[in-house]
Formats: C-alpha cells, sequence, structure tokens
C-alpha cells in the first residue's frame, strides 16, 4: 500500500505541488519539519518541505522544484490517483519558536516553501511577519498569493542571489526594530543573508540545504558544522543559527555531486526524448 497522489499542480517549468495523503506525518508534525519520500522501488530518497497540510484529509502539500533527474520524474511520471511508494516523517526538529517581534522571511527558490512553513508557526505565535520571496528569475518565480496569508507584506524579487540580498538589506535598514531574519535556500543564498544579518545584529535562523541519504544522518552526507561541532542536519535541524552555521563548508559538501546529478538528470531527459519520438512515430502509422 502507497501513499496517493490526492492533487498534482504545476505553476510552471519549474515548480508544482503535489497534495499526498499521509495521515501519520501530521500525528506529530511541528512546524520546521520535513519528510522524506520515496517514489517507486529502486528510486531516489528525497527531502521534501511541507508546505502547507490539512489535518480533516490527513494530506500534506509538498512545493517541489525541479533540480534533478528524481524531481523531475516525479513531475512527469506520475500524477493524481498515483502512490507514492513511502513517506517518512516528520523529519528534523522544530527550532524553539516565539514571540520576538517583527521577523522577515526570505526564501530563494524552493526555500520559500521552507521559511513559509515556519513562519505559520511564527504567525501563531503572535510575531508580525514580513516576506521576502527571492526566485532566481522572473520566468521561475511564483506568484506572492502562495505564501500572502501569513505576512503583513510580501514582496516577490527576482534577479538572482545579489538582488534578492540587497531587497533584505534595505528592509532590515528601514525596519530597525527587524528581531529576526529567517532564511532558506541554497547555501550560498544563505550565506550572503547571514552577511546582513551579521552587519546589522539581527538573529538569523537558518535552513541547512544538506544532501541527504537517509532520514537520521547514518550516510553522514547532511553533516554540518556550527562553531566548529559536527551536527546532522536530518537530526538536528534542518534549523540552526544562521550566526554559527559553516556555509563554506556545506557549500563544499554540497557540490560533491554535482556532477553525477547532471549526468543523470541529462541521461533521463534522453530517455524521455526517446519516448516523446516513439509516440510521435505510433501516432503517425
Amino acid at each position: 500500500m502507497g501513499f496517493p497522489i490526492l492533487k498534482k499542480e504545476v505553476l510552471n517549468d519549474r515548480f508544482y505541488l503535489l497534495e499526498v495523503h499521509a495521515p501519520h506525518v501530521l500525528k506529530k508534525f511541528k512546524h520546521g519539519q520535513f519528510v522524506m519520500i520515496l517514489s517507486k522501488k529502486g528510486g531516489e530518497i528525497i527531502p521534501l518541505t511541507v508546505f502547507n497540510y490539512d489535518k480533516t484529509k490527513g494530506s500534506v502539500t509538498l512545493l517541489v522544484e525541479v533540480r534533478g533527474k528524481s524531481t523531475k520524474e516525479l513531475l512527469v511520471r506520475f500524477g493524481e490517483g498515483d502512490e507514492l511508494k513511502d513517506v517518512v516523517g516528520p523529519v528534523g526538529i522544530s527550532p524553539n519558536l516565539k514571540n520576538v517581534g517583527k521577523v522577515l522571511l526570505v526564501g530563494y527558490n524552493y526555500g520559500n516553501a521552507c521559511v513559509y512553513n515556519l513562519g505559520r508557526g511564527l504567525k501563531e505565535l503572535g510575531n508580525e511577519i514580513h516576506f521576502i520571496a527571492g526566485f532566481e528569475d522572473s520566468g521561475s518565480s511564483l506568484s506572492g498569493g502562495l505564501f500572502a496569508d501569513i505576512a503583513v507584506d510580501i514582496k516577490v524579487a527576482f534577479g538572482g542571489i545579489k538582488k534578492v540580498k540587497e531587497e533584505v538589506r534595505d528592509f532590515v535598514d528601514i525596519n530597525k526594530d527587524t528581531a529576526l531574519i529567517v532564511s532558506a535556500g541554497i547555501p550560498e543564498f544563505e550565506k550572503e543573508i547571514e552577511e546582513v544579518a551579521d552587519v546589522f545584529e539581527v538573529d538569523h535562523l537558518t535552513h541547512a540545504s544538506a544532501i541527504m541519504i537517509d532520514p537520521i544522518g547514518l550516510s553522514g552526507s547532511d553533516k554540518v558544522f556550527l562553531d566548529g561541532d559536527v551536527k546532522y542536519a536530518s537530526l538536528d535541524g534542518p534549523w540552526f543559527d544562521g550566526h554559527k552555521l559553516d556555509y563554506d563548508a556545506l557549500i563544499q559538501r554540497n557540490n560533491i555531486f554535482v556532477e553525477y546529478e547532471k549526468e543523470a538528470l541529462r541521461r533521463f531527459e534522453e530517455e524521455l526524448e526517446k519516448e516523446r519520438k516513439k509516440s510521435a512515430r505510433k501516432k503517425r502509422i
């Protein structure tokens, strides 16, 4: 017995939403946690943020970015009514959230789902939530409406990491009472946001986007360093004090499999092209 996809919504060429029936996740779920899914036997286990949830339906909604072979296969091979082989969760530790006042959420690409997830918990505690949703370019950006229900105001920014960093710097410069910045995206992005948080002396909670092969850190692939101490994103995170996280070590570790990931995606796209050509030939006959 698998976990059925209740709804699938393609937002653009890069992002899609999957609503999956997984009531066991919600029995203990807390804001900031995530799930790991296995779409098929022999497939790749991938971590995905719980973007939203419905306790009545027993479903979790996942915002997925097409980043490699597995996320693209999930997009093109699975639809409403299909079943995922396994959904493990909740995984990770929910951070100790408090009512601190004015909070700025800032995400980059898929990181927007991560900060939205945590932002819901922060809003429930009475915090004043502001949101900067960053994207690489306008073609892959999402509507601010996806995130607006938790924020006093939301700004969708695109143009790369440096552009989004400028928006964050300008916000904090004007809103000097900002008590907390919450960031998520690729480590290169989070490092830039940390520079802003450090200069303005604002608390920074960041999401360690490490490579995860299993949900309890056995592989060691999700190892991160916090003031020199070894932690694991799956077991101890994924949220950490942004002032203490070693971003350079995380970036270096994440780059280990880049070429392998590119090759896997290239081969899968070749497979899809062969299938398209075969289908086209059948239609002509």
